[in-house]
């Protein structure tokens, strides 16, 4: 009975993805529009991120391509499908002959009983090179029509970019694509319990940082008594957080992403507008900008990168610290100062896990441009850590930074100091 209910929903999806390529095609606005979720984007193939206003004002121009859809494949998540398409085109604007195949990854979600699309990617799949033929021959006979006015070494560059960031989908599909046990429960547990607690941590951890500023309560005792209760599971829900990342592949994942020749390129990737959003969420005063700087030191330190179980364990630990630091308030003897430096640490990590788990949930759904913003939540909460980790030197005459290690987190792990 459960088969026969999966595969009927299955070919719901299918239906629906048919749908929605078929109303593209048309250009009919009206009938799409129901279709999309709310908070719907788009990643085009060339890397243009729209939401969906942006996207419903170009449908009527990108109508009439000749679209098709080959194959496609549907993976379902819970409330959540993701549907794999390959779609040829025949014709390009204003009716030129194009022939063009892309493939089109959609992610659908259950909306009050149906289905709706929130997110589709479009990735051009390239084309082998067309063999001698009757152009050679034209060539050869003189009338070969006059080379184009092309830049070589922007062409050159645009095909490697291409070429970087497929290769790169690829490693996603190799990694998330598959089936993993517990897949579907630990992506609910990302969405639903770890990444709501972090937000909210985050928004309390800001708010004592700036408490004038708060438009939720109008005591800063009362934010340090939220912190003072919440700080006892912070540290277990990072743990948890790390377990889940490991489980998932996301850590071998990120591992050899950074390892990989491509991994510059992800920076050419366009802000994703949802980030800015999570991390405005989560309380950070200045979110645009904050993103636009994790994501420039994401892309020059692959070591950190390379290393997330690391990082995580080195929050857990600092993370750790700051916990009996609130218990010892009482006695006058914290383990660390609780002031607005390392309150600021505690709001780092708090959103910078956020955003990393945010896209973290998304990331089985195999969209690239998510892979960025999953960087550069890790280099947040390696920065607070290190605000934590400041504090805490100057307060137990921890080892200098000349001798490569800090004092052990809690638990007696070793974590290398990593500057950024």
């Amino acid at each position: 009975m459960e088969l026969e209910k999966a595969m009927e929903t299955e070919n719901d999806l299918k239906c629906l993805n048919d749908l929605v390529l078929q109303y593209e095609e048309t250009g009919d606005i009206e009938k799409m529009k129901p279709l999309l979720a709310e908070g719907f984007t788009i990643v085009r193939s060339n890397g243009e991120v729209q939401d969906l206003q942006a996207f419903l004002a170009a449908v009527p121009g990108n109508a009439q391509r000749g679209r098709k859809t080959t194959e496609s494949q549907v993976q379902l998540m819970g409330d959540t499908a993701v549907v794999i398409s390959t779609v040829e085109t025949s014709s390009g604007p204003e009716g030129k002959k194009e022939v063009g195949r892309f493939r089109n990854t959609r992610v659908f979600v259950r909306d009050d009983g149906g289905w709706r699309c929130l997110s589709w990617q479009v990735a051009r799949i390239s084309q082998p090179q067309a063999q001698a033929g009757p152009c050679a021959e034209l060539a050869a006979a003189g009338g070969a029509p006059a080379p184009s006015k092309v830049n070589p070494a922007a062409d050159l560059a645009g095909t490697e970019k291409e070429k970087a960031l497929r290769q790169i989908q690829e490693m996603l599909l190799d990694y998330f694509a598959i089936p993993r046990p517990g897949k579907s429960s630990m992506i609910t547990e990302l969405q639903d319990i770890l990444l709501p607690r972090f937000i909210q941590d985050a928004r309390f951890a800001w708010m004592a940082v700036s408490p004038y500023h708060s438009t939720l309560v109008d005591n800063v005792d009362q934010v340090l008594k939220y912190l003072e209760f919440a700080i006892l599971d912070i540290p277990q829900n990072i743990l948890r957080f790390s377990e889940i990342q490991e489980r998932l592949g996301f850590y071998a994942f990120l591992e050899e992403l950074a390892r990989s020749p491509y991994y510059p390129w992800l920076v050419s990737l366009p802000l994703d507008p949802s980030d800015v959003r999570l991390l405005k969420e989560s309380g950070h005063p200045n979110p645009d900008v904050a993103l636009t700087a994790y994501l420039q030191r994401a892309a020059q330190e692959r070591a950190v990168v390379s290393a997330p179980k690391k990082v995580l364990d080195w929050a857990e630990g600092f993370v750790g610290k700051m916990k009996q630091s609130f218990m010892g308030l009482k006695q006058k003897q914290p383990v660390i100062p609780i002031n607005r430096h390392t309150l600021s640490g505690l709001a780092k990590v708090s959103s910078g896990l956020a955003l990393w788990a945010g896209n973290a949930a998304t990331m089985p759904f195999t969209a690239i441009v998510i892979v960025p913003c999953a960087t550069a939540g890790l280099v947040a909460v390696l920065d607070g850590v290190n605000d934590i980790k400041d504090q805490s030197e100057q307060t137990n005459g921890a080892k200098s930074k000349e001798t490569g290690k800090a004092d052990a987190p809690q638990g007696g792990k070793d974590v290398p100091i990593v500057t950024t």
